[in-house]
Parts: C-alpha cells; sequence; structure tokens
C-alpha cells in the first residue's frame, strides 16, 4: 500500500535519521517528525510526503506527535495527532489531557490516529467484561472534542497477543471531526492483514475522484415554505444510523443536507440559475 502519510507507533528507537525514515518509507521525497522512545519502550514516527503535505507548525509531547499540515493541492490547512496511550490508568488521563490540549492551540480541523492502548466498549475486547472508568474516559473525550468514530471495516479488532487462543482488542483506530470528513470525502477506515506485529496495520482511504463540494447553505426562505418543519422531521426519521452519539449526528446531519438539497430544488427549482437570470435582465435594462 502506497500512502501520504503514515503513524508509527512504538517505534523503540531514542533517534530517527534519515536512513531510517527512508529504509522505512520506500521514496527519496520524504520528511518526518518523531517522539522517541524511553530506552526500547514506546517511540512515534510521523511520516509524510513533503510533495502532498506541507508541515506549518508542530508538537511534540509525552504521548504524541501533534502536526498543523497545510494540504499542497489545495492549501486546506489541517490537525493531525499521532498518538500511542500508556497502559496505566492515571497515566491515561494525563495522556487525555494532553490530547485536547494540542487539539485546543489551532482551531483546525483535526485527525487523530494510534494506539490508544484502551477500548471504548466491553464489546470491542474478545473477552468482553464490563463498562470501566476508562472506557468511559476515552468516549467522554471523544464527544468533548466533537470527534467522529468511523467502523472499521475488513475486520472487528486491531491487536491480537501471541497465545494459543489470542485475546483480540480493539485499541487502534482513526478519530476525526466532522469538518476533517467534509473536506476528505469519503474516508474510511480498513484493517490490513498482521504480518509481524500484534497489531494490525490501519488505512484511511477515500475516493480519488473527489470533486469540489459546494458548501451547503441553509436559505431563509425555506421556513416560510408550508409544512417546512414537518419535511424535516420525516426527512431525519429516514434514516437510522449505529454507532457513538457523536458520530449518528453527524452522518443524520449528512443525509439531511442531501435531502433538503433535493427538497429545495423539487420546491422552488434550481435558485442559483434563477438568480442570475433576474441579474441578466437587470443589467439589460
Amino acid at each position: 500500500f502506497s500512502c501520504d502519510i503514515a503513524i508509527l507507533q512504538e517505534s523503540k528507537l531514542e533517534v530517527v535519521d534519515r536512513l531510517v525514515v527512508v529504509s522505512l518509507w520506500g521514496r527519496r521525497h520524504v520528511q518526518w517528525l518523531f517522539l522517541p522512545s524511553v530506552g526500547r519502550s514506546g517511540g512515534i514516527i510521523i511520516i509524510w510526503d513533503p510533495q502532498v503535505m506541507e508541515l506549518v507548525d508542530s508538537r511534540v509531547g509525552t504521548f504524541s506527535v501533534c502536526c498543523k499540515f497545510k494540504s499542497v493541492s489545495d492549501e486546506f490547512v489541517w490537525g493531525l495527532l499521532g498518538v500511542y496511550g500508556p497502559n496505566d490508568d492515571i497515566l491515561r488521563r494525563a495522556f487525555f489531557e494532553e490530547l485536547v490540549s494540542f487539539m485546543s492551540v489551532w482551531d483546525i480541523p483535526w485527525c487523530v490516529g494510534g494506539d490508544f492502548n484502551v477500548v471504548r466498549f466491553p464489546s470491542e475486547r474478545s473477552t468482553g467484561g464490563r463498562l470501566t472508568s476508562m472506557m468511559t474516559d476515552f468516549s467522554d473525550f471523544i464527544d468533548s472534542c466533537n470527534l467522529l468514530d468511523p467502523p472499521l471495516e475488513g475486520g472487528r479488532f486491531t491487536w491480537s497477543s501471541h497465545e494459543e487462543v489470542p485475546v483480540l482488542s480493539r485499541i487502534d483506530r482513526f478519530l476525526f471531526t466532522t469538518e476533517w470528513e467534509d473536506h476528505f470525502q469519503g474516508m474510511h477506515q480498513v484493517i490490513l492483514p498482521k504480518i509481524t506485529s500484534d497489531h494490525f496495520p490501519l488505512i484511511l482511504q477515500g475516493r480519488h475522484d473527489r470533486a469540489v463540494k459546494r458548501p451547503f447553505k441553509f436559505e431563509n426562505m425555506w421556513l416560510e415554505a408550508d409544512g417546512f418543519s414537518d419535511v424535516v422531521k420525516s426527512f431525519w426519521g429516514e434514516i437510522q444510523v449505529s454507532g457513538s452519539p457523536s458520530f449518528i449526528l453527524a452522518k443524520k446531519l449528512q443525509f439531511l443536507k442531501r435531502r433538503l438539497k433535493e427538497w429545495n430544488r423539487d420546491v422552488f427549482g434550481n435558485l442559483e440559475s434563477k438568480m442570475n437570470g433576474l441579474v441578466d435582465k437587470i443589467k439589460s435594462l
């Protein structure tokens, strides 16, 4: 698989130089940022293609590497957080505090990905169990930062122990804001085959033929249309989505926007064409 950005956790490297990065990346055009390991424990490396993404600013924390990127093709500015969460419950709270702190530095769309070392629900572990305070803290972090938690395609779990009957869990994932998803249309996370690591690689894939989307505009005249509130209620009830509350809300809003555009076209016609036509008539007077 070829990608524009890669996040590597548990590098176990105190120093990361160009020789190491090129051997991992396999291409000449490359830049990177890293959090060194503590001895043979931990470490994060973020690698990217500078022909695709320009690094505008960065931060390196205790549990994460934070990059502010600008897309070369359209100058879209967004933030990426590569994370490696601790196993200790007390440190996990410090971990979430660090992520919130980094995300509050820049008011931009965000994508957060990596090994969180915690699941959200008991169903994300093959052994099941009960809902713990750390799971609740994880969900609270996601909701407080207005992050979407998209479903995982290709499997249920991202980590496997090396036991004869392995213990499985979903401790790795990508999260992103609605604004980030609106720009990178059609993004979905897919699990890839595991080779040597006890983690399954994840990849965020999107449509390569993405067209530039016009922003959604709510027209005040809709409020004056007969039965508009009933129309909205009907559209809202048409789609059923499963997942976290933030994910459900975001998906239903996306569906509602699409249905309102269709309804507007049916009821009012193409407003832009009509307005342009009126402007032309005024100019001809």
